[in-house]
């Protein structure tokens, strides 16, 4: 084995993330379609008014959008430790901090999911809106139970600066559903 042969084998990405990568293409089309069809339908409707804009209307997303940031951040804390070698309870505090932002998240999903005044079996609107908000609440939902089982292995030992892959498929994945929401509320809210 020649060096320019170790220096390719050293550079090949995970298997877990190359999965990754080619579910999170796959799901990018689906989200993107998705929000092309309500893009179209609400263009082509002009009666549909879409979210309100006024400050009741908006503080659950607007809250949400701001726990889901803060759990981003929390999540980037326990990636960046993880690859430092930081010890297995500073990476579960990080870890544990995510989880809980992003279940509050997903308790203020389902809250107004309950208070849109919006049914799932609605023409139009209601219907591609929950449509959305559900798909996207069972990627928060995914990311959640990954999380979980990270923070369970960071409680085993399982991590350290050498080992942590899991928790960089566990990152990246967290970090796709954050971007998607933004792109969500901006075209959902503030469109």
């Amino acid at each position: 084995m020649n060096a320019a042969t170790v220096n390719r084998s050293q550079r090949r990405i995970p298997t877990a993330i190359a999965t990754l990568l080619l579910v999170l293409g796959t799901e990018t089309v689906l989200f993107g379609t998705l929000l092309m069809a309500y893009l179209y339908m609400r263009a082509a409707n002009p009666s549909w008014s879409g979210v309100p804009l006024t400050f009741g209307r908006m503080v659950i997303p607007s809250g949400a959008l701001l726990i889901l940031l803060a759990s981003e951040g929390a999540l980037w804390q326990a990636y960046r430790r993880a690859r430092q070698g930081a010890d297995q309870d500073n990476l579960r505090r990080w870890l544990g901090a995510s989880l809980s932002l992003g279940l509050l998240f997903l308790v203020g999903q389902v809250v107004e999911f309950a208070t849109s005044g919006m049914n799932p079996s609605g023409r139009g609107f209601g219907g591609v809106f929950l449509t959305l908000m559900a798909f996207h609440g069972l990627h928060v939902l995914a990311g959640l139970i990954l999380g979980g089982f990270n923070f369970a292995r960071a409680g085993w030992g399982d991590f350290d600066a050498e080992s942590h892959v899991a928790l960089d498929v566990g990152f990246y994945f967290w970090s796709y559903v954050v971007a998607v929401w933004i792109i969500m509320f901006i075209a959902l809210y503030l469109a």
